[in-house]
């Protein structure tokens, strides 16, 4: 095994040296003639987004170009995933009325670029057009029953009784606030189009009231401008860069390229051993520049996905497989391949768990279940990987070293990744590599165009994908880790959804329960029976913590938030794809300007004592929230099943859980919320049929 990730590794170094030599030239390709308008030390050079985009409408995801959303739209709240606190930025504050009411006041003299003034009539239309078109933010309405407007200032939002979910009510404060005048108007003109067909590229009729406004776009290049009259600036200061602009990157080498002679000032992309650059030039940086390798702040799980809809994918045993040859002997070749591929950033805490929790942070560590997770790594064997395919009855029948499915055809299958994406290449040629020479099966990596795979994965027209799909750090960890990757009512985002296509109405019941459940230690046993179903069923393969990708460059900027300086001056830490990265670029200044002793110019607005820490969302909800949320109906439902051992595990809105093992009938108690006794009971035979079935099914 050592000589195949040598040769991967050496691979790897040629493939660097080569793309250094080709890729030089590209980096010192100048910007479009109309581009060079804008003089370098007013603008902020960044790069984020891969592609060249489609429209400037926030509303279509996928397409629209960076910043599209928060640099010129303001929202409620932002999110700070280092610091676990929020931003008050469009509204001022956040109640809870009852345990059903959620109440937020708005800045009193916030303005929209036109000068009319932003309203709780504005907050109520962002939510209701996700009422009436199926756009992104639909699944808000789950939740919810209605958004009431009390007065110009104050809005509330009316939680859906029959289903709560106060994980998912987290995301109402971090909301996007779209003028009402405007878009009311363009629904009414073209209907829900304005989610999928209006590109809102004429800059000049786009109303928005964040502080920065798109000016120009050219292919991969597009510019915001500052708005010398936004509204924030009474409170927040205006940023000091006149200018934002994007470059889309051609592929990691010659970005990290652009990066080292300075022509990137903020970018979020995999450098390759970024830690000798850092040392060598004190003008870059990153999140943690003293402990480097690894650098990052992870704060995130990141998955290896198979299309559980394709055979022999649909066979947990053929994950489970594929997975241990990956985890045995303590990670070895996980690690190896990290280290071969990605500089060892995978693992930036030293290790993973094999379920979606987030390690090394005390807010999600507390619900780890250790003896679960230790019982799986014990048997992640290389020998009980063969094991596990010779069951499946995938085997080699002509002994030429590569399995044959049941029906004789070749045990193969594509790896589909990025083209340009250097390390998510590596390291899948690593997998492939492994399975190959370990297990015998042949797996073979496919780059293609960024789109392409969009598209493919998307649609579900895949067999396995590698392209760092993650679930990150947020207000409403660790529900949200595990409800991206289990939850199949979700939309199937390639960055954060159920990719894999796996479908299990117990998992959605599960986390549906635990985010209207206040008992704390039921609420730890509920995230145990989830992590119990994730390792039995294994939805994706976890395989690291993709981390906060960040470099900065200070030749033109200085002030840019780093470890250190979080510690040292209360600085406020986001990247460039968070929404909280607007008040980034309002803590740094002209580089020329710096002299020693300067401390960044943090707002006092977003110093960490103004800040409101996100567990305060919870206990405040607490406090209201006392009494149960319902009383419980009980129901107990008997059903026969064919003569074999079934474990059916349910779990009531009281703290008992139940398991039952018979040989020939399951009979099972389940409590679940009385809000109308009549659809309760139809409800809980629905569940209990369907775990019953799921049960079955995987035995």
């Amino acid at each position: 095994m050592d000589m195949h990730f040598a040769n991967t590794a050496k691979k790897m170094k040629m493939c660097f040296a080569v793309a250094l030599l080709l890729l030089t030239a590209l980096a010192l390709v100048p910007l479009p003639a109309r581009a060079q308008q804008f003089p370098r030390e007013e603008t902020v050079i960044v790069s984020q987004q891969w592609g060249t985009p489609g429209s400037f409408n926030p509303l279509i995801p996928g397409t629209a170009a960076w910043g599209s959303g928060f640099m010129m739209y303001p929202y409620l709240f932002v999110y700070g995933p280092y610091s676990d606190d929020f931003v008050p930025y469009l509204a001022n504050s956040f109640k809870w009325i009852d345990a059903y009411t959620l109440e937020i006041t708005l800045k009193p003299d916030a303005y929209w670029w036109d000068g009319k003034p932003i309203t709780a009539e504005d907050v109520k239309w962002s939510f209701d057009v996700n009422k009436l078109c199926p756009l992104s933010g639909s699944y808000i309405w789950n939740y919810l029953t209605e958004v009431e407007v009390v007065n110009p200032t104050t809005v509330r939002f009316h939680l859906n009784k029959s289903n709560i979910n106060y994980y998912r009510i987290t995301d109402v404060l971090t909301w996007m606030i779209m003028p009402k005048h405007r878009w009311e108007a363009l629904y009414k003109e073209i209907g829900c189009k304005i989610g999928t067909d209006f590109a809102d590229t004429e800059f000049d009729k786009i109303v928005g009231g964040g502080p920065y406004r798109a000016v120009y776009w050219e292919g991969d290049t597009w510019v915001y401008q500052r708005v010398e009259d936004w509204w924030g600036k009474k409170y927040f200061g205006l940023p000091a860069p006149k200018y934002v602009m994007h470059i889309s990157p051609k592929s990691d080498e010659q970005v990290r390229l652009e990066w080292i002679q300075g022509n990137r000032d903020h970018m979020s992309h995999f450098v390759d051993r970024m830690w000798e650059i850092i040392q060598a030039n004190p003008k870059r940086g990153t999140f943690d520049n003293v402990n480097c390798p690894p650098c990052f702040f992870g704060g995130s799980v990141v998955f290896f996905a198979f299309n559980l809809e394709k055979y022999p994918f649909n066979d947990a045993r053929v994950r489970r497989a594929l997975y241990y040859v990956l985890l045995a002997n303590n990670m070895e070749n996980m690690r190896k391949a990290a280290e071969a591929a990605f500089s060892g950033y995978l693992l930036t805490v030293g290790y993973v768990y094999p379920v979606p929790l987030i390690p090394g942070l005390e807010r999600t560590e507390k619900y780890v279940a250790k003896d679960l997770v230790e019982a799986f790594l014990k048997d992640a064997t290389i020998d009980n990987a063969k094991k596990l395919l010779d069951e499946a009855g995938i085997i080699d029948r002509d002994g030429d070293g590569i399995r044959e499915l049941p029906d004789g055809k070749p045990f193969k299958f594509t790896i589909i990744v990025p083209a340009g994406w250097v390390p998510v290449i590596g390291s899948a040629t690593a997998f492939a590599d492994i399975w190959r020479t370990t297990l015998g099966v042949d797996a073979i990596v496919q780059p293609i165009d960024f789109s392409v795979v969009w598209q493919k994965v998307s649609t579900g027209d895949y067999e396995a994908t590698w392209w760092l799909h993650s679930t990150r750090m947020s207000a409403s960890s660790p529900w949200l880790n595990i409800d991206v990757a289990m939850d199949s009512r979700l939309p199937t985002n390639p960055w954060s959804g159920p990719i894999s296509r796996y479908n299990n109405p117990v998992a959605n019941w599960l986390l549906d329960e635990v985010g209207r459940t206040w008992d704390e230690s039921r609420r730890a046993y509920i995230y145990r029976l989830l992590q119990e179903i994730w390792l039995k069923d294994l939805p994706f393969l976890i395989l690291g913590q993709d981390p906060h990708w960040y470099q900065y460059s200070e030749d033109y900027w200085w002030g840019w938030p780093n470890k250190e300086r979080i510690e040292k001056y209360g600085m406020f830490y986001a990247t460039n794809w968070d929404p909280a990265f607007i008040f980034v670029l309002m803590q740094i200044k002209p580089a020329k300007d710096v002299k020693p002793g300067d401390a960044p110019p943090v707002p006092d607005a977003i110093k960490p004592q103004n800040r409101i820490p996100a567990a305060k969302f919870f206990e405040e909800l607490e406090k209201v929230a006392a009494a149960p949320v319902a009383p419980p109906a009980t129901v107990t439902t008997t059903v026969a099943a064919a003569a074999q051992t079934v474990t059916v595990t349910t779990v009531s809105t009281s703290t008992a859980v139940s398991t039952v093992v018979s040989t020939t009938t399951a009979t099972t108690t389940t409590e679940v919320t009385n809000w109308a006794i009549t659809a309760a009971l139809a409800i809980v035979l629905l569940v209990v049929g369907f775990a019953i079935g799921w049960f079955l099914k995987k035995k």
